[in-house]
C-alpha cells in the first residue's frame, strides 16, 4: 500500500488528498436501505464514523456524504470552468470498483506507534461499505486470523478489516489492529455539541498536537514540521485543533476550533449576537471590524507586536525601535474597551472622496487620559524612529490641535499632517486621493465613554457617526452584502470582520493613480457579499474562528487568474 514517510510519503499524501477532495456537505443522513445479499453491511449514519477513530489518533480527516459531496464539488468546479468528479478520481486512484456506500461518511486516520526509541505513524482509510466482499474482490483478498484480510492496494501489501458499516484499510497490520481494536474513540472525546457540528459539517479534521511527533528534518531543511510542532510554544497550548467545513451555493464556510489545555484555560469571553460595528457609517467599505472589550484586551498586545514587526520587516521602521512602538500602542489600548473600525471608499459627493476611515472606541479610563496618550504617540513619531529620514521629516509635521470645532455638542480635536512644502509627498496627489482637507482626522468624545475618529467626508460624515453612536445604531450592518455573509459565521461572537477584496484592490489602485503610477493589481469584479470572519469563545478552554468566502468571489478571482494567464500567453506569441 503506502507507507508514512520516506520514499512513499508522496503516495500517502496523495491518498489523503484524493479522499479530501470529496469533502463537502450532504443534505441528509443518507442512510437509505440497500438490498440484502451475502456480504452486505447495514448503512451507517454520519455519527458512527466518530466511533471508528481511535481516541489516541494523531489526526483524523472525516468526510460526510461522499456521493452528495461529489455533486456539490462538481458543480463548484464547473462554475470555475474545470468540470470533473473528485469522487470518481479518488476511487480510480485507490483501484476500488464497487462496495462503497456513497451515502455514508469516510475518514483518513493517522495513528501513532511509539517505541522506546522513536515515534512513527500509521495511515488508515475508513470507508463506508455496503458490501465488503465486493469492495475487496478486486484487491486480491487473502483471509488472515481474527477477521483481518491481506489485500493488494495499488500494488502494495495492505490489510483490511470490518468495523460495523465500515471497512478499514491500513498500510500495515499493526495500524489496522490499532484502529479496529481501540477501546476509546473520538466520539468519547467530543462534547455533544461538537459531535453534532461534526455530523452537520461537510468535512471535519482533528489534530492532536501532542501526538504529532515527526521524523527529524533532513540536513539543509530551513523550516521543518518538527520545529513547528515539537518546538512551537503556541501549538503546545492546545489539547486539540479542529477544522469544520461546508460548501453551500452561497459560499464556503470554514470553522477552526482550538481546545486549550487546562493550564491555559481562561475566563469565557462576553459575547453578543448584536452587531459589534456600532456607529460605523453605511458606505462602500473595504474593511469593517468590531471587537468586544474582552477581545480587545486579549488581542491588543499581539496586534501591536505584529504591526510593529511588519513595519520593521518592510524597512519602514528601524528594527531596534519596533519594541518601543509596540509598547506605546499597547499602552493606548489599555484606555480602550470595545472597538469598531471601518476603511471605506467614499462617494464622489463628499468633501473627502477616496479613502475614508471611521473608528468608534469605548473609553474605559477617562477621555482626558485617552487624548493625552495621543500626544505621547506623536512624541514617539517625532523621535525619528523610521528608516527613511524623509518619513521622519513628515512625522514631525503631525499636529494635535485641541478643541478646534464644536458640533452636535461635541468638542472636536484635529489630528493634522501639514503637507505644505513637504518633499516626501505630492500634495496634489494626496488631495486627489483623500479630498481637499488633506490628511485630517477629527477626534471627539461622545457621552464621556465613546471616542469617534474620522478621516474623510468632512464634518458632515463625522456628525453622522456621532448621531449613530448616540442612537446605539450600526448603520453599516444594514449593508446587504454584510448581512448575506454574516449568515455563514456564528451569531454569538466577540470579534466580527468583513473584507471586500474588490474594493480593497480598487482603493490601492486609486492610491497609485493619484501618484500617477500604474496600478499594481488587476481589477476584481465586485461581488454581492464580502468575506466574513467571526471569533467565538467555546468556553474557558476553547476558541472558534469562522470564515465565510462567497462563491462569487471564488469565481471572480478565478476569472482574474484566467484573464492574466491569457494576456501573458498573448504577449508571449
Amino acid at each position: 500500500m503506502w507507507q508514512y514517510g520516506r520514499t512513499e510519503r508522496a503516495a500517502a499524501v496523495a491518498a489523503i488528498l484524493a479522499i479530501a477532495l470529496a469533502m463537502h456537505l450532504s443534505p441528509g443522513q443518507g442512510d437509505q436501505a440497500h438490498a440484502a445479499r451475502d456480504g452486505s453491511i447495514p448503512p451507517s449514519p454520519r455519527s458512527d464514523i466518530l466511533s471508528t477513530v481511535p481516541a489516541r489518533a494523531s489526526a483524523a480527516f472525516v468526510v460526510n456524504g461522499l456521493g452528495a459531496t461529489d455533486a456539490k464539488l462538481t458543480r463548484l468546479f464547473s462554475s470555475l470552468g474545470v468540470p470533473f468528479s473528485p469522487y470518481t478520481l479518488a476511487k480510480g486512484w485507490l483501484e476500488i470498483v464497487t462496495g462503497i456506500d456513497e451515502h455514508g461518511p469516510a475518514a483518513v486516520v493517522v495513528v501513532p506507534h511509539e517505541s522506546s526509541s522513536s515515534t512513527s505513524h500509521g495511515l488508515a482509510l475508513v470507508l463506508p461499505t455496503n458490501n465488503r466482499d465486493e469492495l475487496l474482490a478486486f484487491l486480491n483478498p487473502q483471509p488472515l486470523d481474527d477477521g483481518f484480510v491481506k489485500v493488494t492496494l495499488r500494488g502494495r501489501e495492505s490489510f483490511a478489516a470490518t468495523m460495523g458499516g465500515f471497512t478499514v484499510l491500513a498500510a500495515d497490520l499493526h495500524t489496522a489492529k490499532s484502529v479496529v481494536g481501540a477501546e476509546k474513540h473520538l466520539a468519547d472525546k467530543l462534547s455533544e455539541l461538537q459531535a453534532k457540528k461534526w455530523a452537520a459539517a461537510d468535512v471535519a479534521m482533528w489534530i492532536d498536537p501532542a501526538a504529532m511527533k515527526v521524523e527529524p528534518p533532513q540536513a539543509g531543511t530551513a523550516l521543518s514540521l518538527r520545529r513547528l510542532i515539537d518546538e512551537g510554544p503556541w501549538l503546545k497550548r492546545f489539547g486539540s485543533l479542529q477544522l469544520l467545513g461546508s460548501l453551500e451555493p452561497e459560499g464556503v464556510s470554514l470553522s477552526f476550533y482550538a481546545e486549550r489545555k487546562s493550564d491555559h484555560a481562561d475566563k469565557p469571553r462576553r459575547e453578543t449576537e448584536r452587531s459589534l460595528l456600532s456607529g460605523l457609517p453605511d458606505e462602500p467599505f473595504v474593511l469593517a471590524v468590531g471587537m468586544t472589550e474582552r477581545a480587545t484586551a486579549e488581542s491588543a498586545r499581539a496586534l501591536c507586536d505584529g504591526y510593529a514587526s511588519l513595519l520593521a520587516a518592510a524597512g519602514i521602521l528601524q528594527p531596534e525601535r519596533s519594541a518601543d512602538l509596540a509598547q506605546i500602542l499597547d499602552l493606548g489600548f489599555r484606555h480602550v474597551g470595545t472597538v469598531a473600525l471601518s476603511v471605506s471608499i467614499l462617494p464622489d459627493d463628499t468633501s473627502g472622496s477616496g479613502l475614508g476611515l471611521a473608528k468608534v472606541l469605548q473609553v474605559t479610563t477617562s477621555d482626558r487620559m485617552f487624548l493625552d496618550h495621543i500626544d505621547a504617540v506623536l512624541r514617539f513619531l517625532e523621535s525619528e524612529p523610521f528608516a527613511d529620514p524623509r518619513v521622519d521629516q513628515a512625522m514631525k509635521r503631525l499636529q494635535h490641535r485641541r478643541a478646534v470645532e464644536t458640533s452636535l455638542g461635541v468638542s472636536i480635536d484635529h489630528l493634522l499632517l501639514d503637507l505644505t512644502d513637504l518633499e516626501v509627498v505630492d500634495t496634489e496627489a494626496v488631495e486627489a486621493f483623500v479630498g481637499n482637507e488633506g490628511i485630517l482626522m477629527r477626534v471627539g468624545v461622545v457621552d464621556d465613554k465613546h471616542v469617534v475618529i474620522a478621516l474623510g467626508g468632512g464634518l458632515e460624515r463625522f456628525n453622522a457617526i456621532v448621531s449613530a453612536v448616540r442612537a446605539g445604531r450600526a448603520p453599516i450592518s444594514s449593508d446587504a452584502g454584510a448581512m448575506k455573509s454574516a449568515r455563514g459565521v456564528t451569531r454569538a461572537r466577540s470579534i466580527e470582520a468583513y473584507f471586500s477584496l474588490a474594493r480593497g484592490v480598487r482603493l490601492i489602485n486609486a492610491a497609485y493613480a493619484a501618484w500617477n503610477k500604474p496600478p499594481p493589481f488587476p481589477e476584481v469584479a465586485e461581488t454581492d457579499a464580502p468575506i466574513a470572519l467571526a471569533i467565538h469563545s467555546g468556553g474557558p478552554a476553547a476558541t472558534q474562528l469562522d470564515f465565510f468566502v462567497p462563491t462569487g468571489l471564488i469565481v471572480a478571482v478565478k476569472n482574474v487568474i484566467v484573464d492574466k494567464a491569457a494576456g501573458e500567453a498573448k504577449l508571449g506569441r
